[in-house]
């Protein structure tokens, strides 16, 4: 994932002794993880599905995908109905990790007790997912 194109050329030249051109290169990396990770839209399209199985296995689960105008992935946020449930018993303060958006609460024995969680395009979106949510 990490490789971009210029490193692929270097590459092929130096193993292969072949020029190769920018778009070669690109194309050849692209065509690379889709064969690894599949297509993105694909992708995009079993998300909903993989929400609505979790939601089968733990009714009272919530999610919400947002896309962009030309559904193009933007965030997700989901809670487990375990969580929903059980945040009544934790303290009234929540914390959240900004890697993978994680909203936790303290439980009764100072554990940790993760409440919902989110997945941003970036991390300065943060405030649009938990304004957006918490009012």
């Amino acid at each position: 994932m990490d490789i971009k194109p210029r490193e692929i050329i270097g590459r092929v030249e130096s193993k292969f002794n072949i020029k190769v051109s920018y778009m070669k290169a690109w194309d050849a990396r692209q065509k690379a993880i889709k064969a690894v990770f599949g297509c993105w839209k694909e992708s995009y399209r079993s998300l909903n599905l993989f929400m609505k199985g979790i939601i089968q296995a733990m009714p009272g689960t919530v999610y919400k995908i947002q896309s962009s105008n030309s559904y193009r992935f933007q965030r997700l946020f989901w809670a487990f109905s375990p969580s929903i449930s059980g945040w009544r018993f934790c303290r009234p303060v929540l914390s959240m990790d900004g890697t993978l958006l994680i909203a936790v609460g303290l439980d009764a024995n100072n554990g940790l007790f993760p409440i919902a969680f989110g997945i941003v395009e970036s991390e300065c979106r943060i405030l649009d997912l938990v304004s957006h949510h918490v009012t």
